[in-house]
Order: structure tokens, then sequence, then C-alpha cells
């Protein structure tokens, strides 16, 4: 389909015999006049990869004259000249392997000697730390052993309750005759110990006391809703309900709520005992205290 290019046009071909300036023969490629797509695809890539090997192999060259290691390497022996000097580096390769060998085993002998010397060094820091107290009674070594039968070793316990029982006894009642030889002593232990009781009681009201105040305060502070009420209507409500006597019913009472409940929403009955209630206040409220309160 395609016609050659004359030889004579030689913008279109290449010849066979040419180099670069490197002195690398470059293959023949013919080029073709008007190329398809694919055709000229094909032929652009071909000619990538001849610069690349060209380039390649400069590379090498300049590396080559760069580089002055030159490493020779040993091959497997071919003759039998060679065959004892393999012979003794195969030997000593294997004396390489039995030494490297001797030497885990005796680091491991080594480091299980050392973790056995640190356990009996623990046992050792260990041994005599522990001594129970053991009860020296005879009948308890007489009838410790497992041997006995099983009569006697109940015979023998109930003998040691027995025993212990009256040893308690025996105490209460010297510690009793001591009292009553000493009785002030006794006394003043007494009073001590209600003195200190006593204390200890109005200690621990003190502190429940200071501790609800707190709790209070903090509720108090934490609370989003906190209303204020006027002095003004405070005192205008106390005065309209003292003549139900709702105010010395309640002489402590400052919750106006409360009041205006008992004003608005309690029953006649309850009217009545609250009103009843307040007359007996009042009654007493006068009287003279023989014996004040603490």
């Amino acid at each position: 389909m395609h016609r050659a290019v004359d030889e004579s046009n030689s913008s279109h071909t290449i010849d066979p015999n040419t180099t670069d300036g490197s002195g690398v023969e470059t293959p023949v490629v013919v080029r073709y006049y008007r190329l398809g797509t694919t055709q000229r695809h094909q032929t652009d890539r071909m000619l990538q990869d001849i610069k690349e090997r060209i380039l390649q192999k400069r590379r090498e060259e300049y590396a080559e004259k760069d580089c002055t290691f030159r490493p020779q390497t040993e091959r497997p022996p071919s003759t039998n000249v060679s065959v004892g000097k393999w012979s003794n580096e195969s030997a000593s390769s294997e004396q390489v392997y039995s030494r490297l060998s001797r030497y885990a085993e005796e680091r491991s002998r080594r480091l299980e000697e050392k973790s056995r010397q640190k356990e009996r060094n623990e046992d050792e820091a260990l041994h005599g730390l522990f001594q129970p107290i053991i009860n020296s009674r005879k009948f308890n070594r007489s009838y410790s052993t497992a041997s006995a039968p099983v009569e006697e070793r109940l015979l023998n316990y109930g003998e040691e309750v027995n025993l212990s029982l009256e040893a308690k006894r025996k105490e209460r009642e010297q510690r009793l005759e001591w009292e009553m030889r000493h009785p002030s002593h006794s006394v003043q232990s007494t009073a001590e110990s209600a003195a200190s009781f006593d204390y200890r009681n109005q200690t621990l009201l003190q502190k429940r006391e200071r501790l609800w105040v707190e709790a209070e305060r903090k509720l108090r502070d934490g609370a989003s809703f906190a209303p204020k009420v006027c002095p003004t209507s405070s005192a205008i409500d106390y005065a309209n309900l003292k003549k139900s006597g709702l105010n010395a019913a309640f002489p402590g009472s400052n919750d106006r709520g409360a009041l205006l409940y008992y004003t608005h929403q309690a029953t006649g009955e309850e009217l009545s005992r609250a009103e009843q209630e307040a007359e007996r206040a009042a009654r007493y409220a006068n009287r003279p205290q023989t014996k004040p309160q603490l």
C-alpha cells in the first residue's frame, strides 16, 4: 500500500552503516511516507527503544570508566587440584558451626544458672519472715495427731471449751473484785467515758449541722430559680394572717407559701385546730419558765 521513499531522499531513510558520535552502530530502520496511526506509533516506539538502549550502553561505559572497584568472584572447583582447598573450607565451616552451637549451649546454661541463683536468693530473703504464734498448751500437743479416735478428740475439744470458759469467768471475777477495791478509779473511768461519749456525740452533731448548712447553701447557689420576697409584702401578709392566729400557731415559720396554703386551702377543721393551737400558744407564751431550756 505504501510506497518506499527513494534512497536519494536522505531525510526519510537511515543508512544501515551509519553510526552515532559514540561509534555505536544503529540498526536499519526504514521509514515510510505518510504511515497510518498504528504503524506510526509502532515505529515511534521502536525508535524510542533504540534510543534507550543506546543511552543505557553509554551509561554502562561511563560507569566502567569511573569505577575502580574490580571484584574477583570465586567459582566452584572444576578440577581435582582444588578439591583439597574446598575440603579445608568445608571443614572450617563445620568448625564455625560447632563453635557457635557450643557458645549457644554455654549461654543457655549460664542463663539457667542465673535464674536458679535468683530463685535461691529470693527464697533466702523470704526465709524466716512468716513466724506464726502457735498455742503451746499441753492438751493441744497431746491431741493434735490425727491418729487419735474421733470420740477422744471430741471429748478433748469439750474439755478445751470448758477450760476457756472457766478462764474467762475467773478473769471477769478478778476484774470485778479489783473494781470493788478501787471504786474511785471505776467512777473516774466511768465519768471519763461519759465525758468522752458526750464530746464525741457533740462533735458528730456539729459536723452533721455543718454539712447540712453547706448542703443547703450549695442547693441555693445551684438553683436557677431563686425568688426574693419583698419585706413590705411579707409584713402585710403577717398582719393580715395575725387575726386568724396562724402566725401564733407557727411563730417560727417564715414560709409565705405555707401560710397562704393554710389560709386559702385548709378546711374548716384544720383552721379550727390551728386556732386552738394558737390560743394555747398565746396562753403559755407569757408564763414564767421555772426551768430554763438548754
